[in-house]
């Protein structure tokens, strides 16, 4: 009775088993009978293999790299690169998994199905798993195709490490396939839940924008987006940010607690979303709406009408042009309301919206600033990444509309009425387009509601206007032609959609390659933008590229109208034999004018892009190469230095070109006769030159424009002469700016000018090397020269340059402005010309100017107070200004977007002027800092000049940065400086992720190495000042400077600054210059332990446990270090005050530090005064 009782209970469960199993093989039977699954495996493997033979040099010729190379078989890089494939793979989860439910709806085989007595879980089960297995095995494609690339012949070994498989078993175990499983689940339970496929569509593109949103919305929380990415890309990310490239070359990914939570997360959200799904899903004609009593029809229909009165059966008909143009009106209002009234719209376009806000806030509110709305950066970032969602809406809706009445059955009834295929065609192309016109709208919507809730009102509605529907909408639309094209072509909805999406990211890939964008369909060069200059010569060319693909979308558009399936067609060759016979009459005429202008247009282009780029970049490489070898034994040859400038610049802005005419006073300071001179010109200019004595030209390379001159008399010992020369731009050429005249705000610098000597030999050396202090760090044919230039532009504009303005006139339409420096200066210095305001203070007896753009004056405040703020610094520590004026100039985002010292004026770029003047809350005032920390670079790069040597950025960078902090800290705060160390702490561990040289010591900084010279520089000077004191630290840089202000060769390097500091550093403190300066240390410190006793005195008794060790710049510990280290320990109230602190010498890895203070802490914490070179800092706080 037992028994039969035990088989009883069974039964159903076997048969549930063998029902579910039944399904999993049929499903997986079905799809592997399928081409579409065949040729996702293809593509995906045919792209993994071939962007990995790629990067790995499989195309390209040998070539010598230069320190550590990013080895892209690394666990790390694999793992990258998967990840980026997974993103793409999500587009196979509708496809397949989807389908295989929604295939039952759309054939209407469930109303057969459900009548069975099927098991709901065996029948879901099966389902999706056998899906799912199909979609696990492309998958495995991608990493397999990357693996078989790794042992072709002919790769660069230097780019690859050991072929081993534990990146891919990582990058599968942990998150390709877990994302699959996770995102497949979500997928399948929207099409259970709302039988409709292109539900699963909406949740893959709504995946992708909530992971843009949780990065923009947690921006200051790294540690949750980490935990919440739904891909796991910034989990990884998180754990790996300071790695260096050591380290992502040798290392595992990180298997923790947080990489845990992350996949469990989504694997428990998506499981649970569909059990709940699952849960309410019944075998009925109706489709859940969250219980069992809510069903509605798969289907919904009219009820019938009662007609009164019998309807008039003498029906007109009109077939004229008139009237198929009107049905395709309403066929194109029709299909524009299914789109943006169905919730998928509405949801992905709230979602969309929601991920422009944030970006919005995260572009204006960046790590290190806060920046005002502009309508230009409005347009930027923000734009871009709307126009993706727009993109990728269009190739789903474009499909969805083409192939809507197949999917509703309703196909043989469209196909036998009175209407034309194109009237469908343009119809569903006018939805499309206006769905679009939509989206952009609501864009300008949002950019100007953050601006106003920014106090922005500045919103430049013309600007939104133009840019959006001038320039964006044009790209749009051109993909949208092509979309119509490929569903068309395509009879799969999902193929469609893949082919489309590959071409868009292939396209992207290609030019990052460096294929020729112009060949490239619709790609176009990313669009800048400046207040002064508009979009400038880039605007021409890329709307005549866009007419051409334009056309070519046009072209496309008729094909596809020739393609267009009307009833049943037995396979292709039937439909290009319909496209044959449909090409006639007016469709041909405008074929064949479709044909004539893309040629035509074409051959334009083609002749224009020749004349743009007359050479390739390989042209150039060889030629310098050739160069280097014929011309590498006059690099020893003495020459002249350059003692005097006399210039007269002309700007043109409308022509977009200038003429220099000048003269150089050379002076022979070798103590050797000179009879052999040695000439560069620049490089993009058109340069005559011209001595004043009898010389020939014996050698010349026209292309790198450098020229051998023989003198007749040679130059002797202390003797001069003149060179005069003639210097003009090249002219632009359709495609290329040779010129930095713009239209306002034109910028041109020293590298136009001709130059004397030998200049590919100016490499950095040894700074213990003799002979590198023979020349200085920017140059080698000049220290100090007299400067007098005159200036002239339109009378509209006014023209600037290094100096004091002597006077000013104006002949035929021309202002001259003529100025005079009484110093000397060093070979470094800008011409401006635009439509500036200027704004005047006055610091002492220096005159304190800003030339901005009218509608730039934002931040002038803040600008003047770092300008006198850096004056009262330095002369009060160091020595006098040694200028009359300090100016600050504006300068358009289209020349870049940083800040230099030249002489008296510090030219700006335009993105320093749109910081927000009053929100500066643990960011940096860019308004203040920068002006600051250029100014100062006139003691500190222009009253010293180092030698061209190793170490030469810790005399200009590291200091300056380090005096910018004490100026900051004076002006704005203890807490401000603190969070403009942390800026440069940052600045320091990331600048190490991505470095490929070898990290060299701080007083050997290479002058390519910009975060050692900025991020460590500064923390090493102010952990230093710290210990040792201000004052003394200024006195002992006060006498370096002294000693080598305004001096010539032999020049200063860092090793004569770390021997002052060395020499006035008690031996208590030396441990600093070796850790900080002369080795490359990193720290740990951390509190295990805490505790806090009242005593007696009503005091408190502060214990803790300190863990503090050293590594070496690969993480590992120094075991043999001496430990004498100073470590301060924080004292904070409950409202996160710094109220008191402590100073302990730790000896020891694991230390006990007890002491005294008046009030009960609420949080202790290890260096508040960021005076460590930590990587973590998470375990340094302990909380009571």
């Amino acid at each position: 009775m037992s028994i039969s009782i035990s088989c009883r209970t069974l039964r159903p469960r076997i048969i549930k088993s063998a029902m579910g199993n039944k399904i999993f093989t049929f499903e997986l039977t079905y799809l592997l009978k399928r081409p579409a699954v065949y040729l996702y495996s293809l593509a995906f493997s045919a792209l993994a293999f071939v962007s990995f033979a790629g990067t790995a040099g499989f195309f390209d010729p040998p070539t010598v790299t230069s320190g550590t190379p990013r080895l892209l078989n690394s666990p790390h890089e694999i793992n990258y690169i998967l990840l980026y494939f997974n993103k793409l793979m999500l587009f196979l989860l509708p496809a397949i998994i989807g389908n295989a439910l929604y295939r039952d709806y759309q054939t209407q085989m469930y109303t057969i199905m459900y009548t069975f007595p099927l098991r709901k879980w065996a029948y879901l089960g099966g389902k999706f798993l056998g899906a799912f297995s199909l979609v696990v095995g492309v998958a495995l494609a991608a990493g397999v195709a990357m693996w078989l690339a790794e042992w072709l012949p002919g790769l660069d070994r230097g780019r690859l490490g050991p072929i081993r498989s534990v990146g891919y078993r990582q990058a599968y175990g942990l998150f390709v396939l877990p994302n699959l499983l996770a995102h497949g689940l979500l997928v399948f339970a929207a099409v259970l839940r709302w039988r409709n496929n292109y539900a699963g569509f909406a949740v893959v593109i709504g995946l992708l924008l909530l992971q843009t949103i949780l990065e923009n919305l947690l921006v200051n929380e790294p540690a949750l987006i980490a935990l919440t990415d739904p891909f796991g890309q910034n989990t990884v990310q998180y754990l790996t940010r300071y790695w260096t490239l050591a380290e992502q070359n040798s290392l595992r990914i990180p298997v923790n607690r947080l990489v845990l939570a992350n996949r469990l997360l989504w694997l428990a959200l998506s499981g649970g979303l569909f059990w709940w799904t699952a849960r309410w899903f019944s075998f009925s004609e109706m489709a859940g709406k969250g219980s069992k009593s809510q069903l509605v029809p798969t289907t919904t229909f009219d009820p019938p009408k009662v007609v009164d009165k019998p309807v008039a059966t003498n029906v007109a008909f009109n077939f004229s042009v008139a009237h198929e143009w009107k049905a395709m009106l309403k066929i194109a209002r029709f299909d524009f309301k299914f789109m943006v009234r169905s919730w998928s719209f509405i949801g992905l376009l709230t979602l969309g919206l929601a991920a422009v806000l944030f970006i919005l806030l995260k572009v204006t509110n960046r790590a290190d600033a806060t920046l005002l709305p502009a309508t230009y950066l409005v347009l930027t970032v923000p734009a871009l990444f709307y126009g993706n969602i727009v993109l990728l809406l269009t190739f789903v809706y474009t499909g969805m509309l083409v192939h809507r009445e197949r999917t509703a059955a309703v196909q043989q009834l469209v196909d036998i009425s009175p209407l034309p295929g194109w009237v469908f065609l343009l119809g569903k192309t006018r939805a499309i387009l206006k769905m679009q016109l939509l989206l952009l709208v609501l864009f300008i919507g949002v950019g100007v509601s953050v601006q106003a809730a920014n106090g922005y009102f500045n919103f430049e509605t013309g600007l939104y206007l133009f840019h959006l529907l001038v320039l964006v909408f044009p790209y749009l639309g051109i993909w949208a032609l092509a979309a119509f094209f490929v569903h068309t072509l395509v009879p799969h909805v999902y193929a469609g959609i893949f082919i489309l999406l590959l071409g868009w990211l292939g396209i992207g890939a290609l030019a990052n390659a460096g294929v020729n964008a112009h060949v490239l369909f619709n790609y176009h060069d990313p669009l800048t933008y400046s207040d002064l200059n508009g979009y400038g010569h880039q605007l021409a060319p890329y709307l005549y590229l866009k007419l051409f693909w334009l056309l070519c979308g046009l072209l496309l558009l008729v094909l596809s109208s020739l393609l267009w399936v009307r009833g049943w067609t037995a396979g292709f060759a039937e439909r290009l034999k319909a496209m044959k016979q449909g090409l006639s009459g007016p469709l041909l005429v405008l074929s064949a004018l479709l044909v004539v202008s893309l040629v035509t247009v074409g051959w334009d282009l083609w002749q224009k892009e020749k004349s743009s780029y007359p050479r390739s970049e390989e042209d150039f490489k060889t030629a310098f190469q050739q160069f280097e070898r014929q011309y590498q034994r006059y690099a020893g040859l003495p020459q002249p230095n350059i003692k005097g400038m006399v210039v007269t610049v002309d700007f043109f802005p409308a022509q977009h070109s200038f003429v220099a005419r000048g003269r150089y006073r050379l002076v022979n300071e070798t103590g050797v006769p000179i009879d052999t001179l040695l000439v560069k010109a620049g490089f993009d200019e058109r340069t005559l030159f011209a001595l004043d004595r009898a010389n020939e030209i014996v050698r010349a390379d026209t292309l790198v424009q450098f020229y051998v001159i023989k003198l007749e008399d040679a130059l002797l010992a202390g003797d001069s002469l003149a060179l005069d020369f003639t210097v003009r731009n090249q002219p632009n050429t359709f495609f290329v700016r040779n010129a930095n005249v713009l239209d306002n705000g034109s910028f041109i610098r020293q590298d136009a000018f001709p130059r004397v000597g030998y200049f590919l030999d100016s490499g950095a050396k040894d700074p213990r090397d003799a002979t590198s202090r023979m020349t200085h760090y920017q140059g080698t044919d000049a220290d100090r020269l007299t400067f007098d230039a005159v200036v002239s532009t339109t009378t509209d504009q006014v023209a600037l340059a290094p100096g004091y303005l002597d006077r000013t006139w104006t002949i035929n339409d021309r202002q001259y402005f003529h100025y005079r420096l009484e110093e000397p200066i060093k070979y470094g210095f800008s011409f401006h010309s635009g439509k500036y305001k200027v704004a005047k203070k006055q610091w002492h007896d220096v005159a304190l100017e800003v030339y901005h753009h009218p509608t730039h004056g934002y931040n002038l405040a803040s600008m003047f107070q770092g300008l006198a703020a850096a004056l009262d610094y330095n002369t009060r520590y160091f020595t006098p200004y040694q200028h009359r004026t300090a100016s600050v100039v504006e300068f358009p985002n289209s020349e870049g977007s940083f800040g230099t010292s030249f002489a008296n004026r510090i030219p700006l770029s335009e993105a320093r002027f749109i910081a927000h003047p009053t929100a500066h809350h643990d960011k940096i005032n860019l308004p203040f800092y920068v002006p600051a920390h250029e100014l100062t670079h006139q003691w500190w790069g222009n009253q010293l000049v180092p030698a061209n040597a190793d170490g030469a950025l810790l005399l200009t960078e590291s200091i300056t940065e380090y005096i910018t902090l004490n100026i900051y800290r004076n002006s704005l705060g203890e807490a401000s400086a603190l969070d403009f160390l942390a800026q440069q702490r940052w600045r320091y561990l990331t600048g190490r992720s991505t470095a490929q040289a070898q990290e060299p010591p701080l007083v050997y900084v290479k002058p390519t190495q910009q975060y050692i010279a900025y991020g460590k520089g500064a923390v090493a000077f102010h952990a230093l000042a710290h210990f040792l004191g201000e004052d003394k630290l200024n006195g002992v840089l006060r006498e370096f400077l002294l000693a080598n202000r305004f001096k010539g060769a032999p020049y200063p390097t860092s090793l004569d600054l770390l021997e002052r500091l060395h020499a006035q550093t008690p031996d208590s403190l030396q441990y600093l210059l070796r850790d900080y300066f002369e080795q490359v240390v990193l720290h740990t410190a951390s509190l295990r332990q805490a505790a806090v006793t009242k005593t007696a005195a009503n005091s408190y008794l502060v214990e803790a446990t300190v863990a503090y060790q050293k590594t070496d710049r690969n993480g590992q510990p120094l075991e043999n270090a001496l430990l004498a280290d100073y470590v301060e320990i924080g004292c904070y109230d409950a409202a996160g005050r710094l109220y008191d602190t402590h100073v302990a010498r730790i000896t020891r890895p694991a230390a006990t530090v007890r002491f005294t203070v008046t009030q009960k802490p609420a949080e202790l914490r290890v260096d508040p005064n960021l005076l460590l070179l930590e990587v973590n800092r998470d375990d340094n706080s302990w909380l009571f």
